[in-house]
């Protein structure tokens, strides 16, 4: 989402909301089978297979809420659920749970934090 809002000169600044996954996936074994369960700090969140999609979709992704659409709908073509709601209301549970986060800042400032984020995830790949 983009937002502009004038600065002190009188210029406006475009800012920008980024999404992702938050939290880690575990799966919990019941008797009726696995569950996935998204660990955040110490709380645990049972989540269903929609919210798993998307959640995997953001995980190590940086989006903005647009385009989390596009992403669900390719990958649900290609393994179809059968769900009672849309991506934008399991997004938004998703939010509100804190299993997604988002940010808001100015264009350039989020590009250069995406950036960094990114160089910071393939030194760990590389490392380990």
């Amino acid at each position: 989402m983009l937002h502009t809002q004038p600065n002190q000169g009188g210029f406006t600044m475009t800012m920008q909301t980024l999404h992702t996954a938050n939290g880690n996936l575990i799966r919990r074994r019941t008797p009726d089978g696995v569950v996935p369960v998204i660990r955040v700090c110490r709380d645990e969140y049972e989540i269903d297979q929609q919210e798993l999609l998307i959640w995997a979709l953001l995980n190590w992704r940086i989006v903005t809420f647009a385009q989390i659409g596009p992403l669900y709908e390719k990958a649900n073509r290609q393994n179809p659920l059968r769900t009672s709601r849309s991506w934008q209301d399991c997004t938004h549970r998703l939010l509100t749970r804190g299993l997604l986060i988002s940010g808001m800042g100015r264009t350039k400032e989020v590009v250069e934090a995406v950036a960094g984020l990114y160089l910071r995830k393939q030194i760990l790949l590389d490392t380990y």
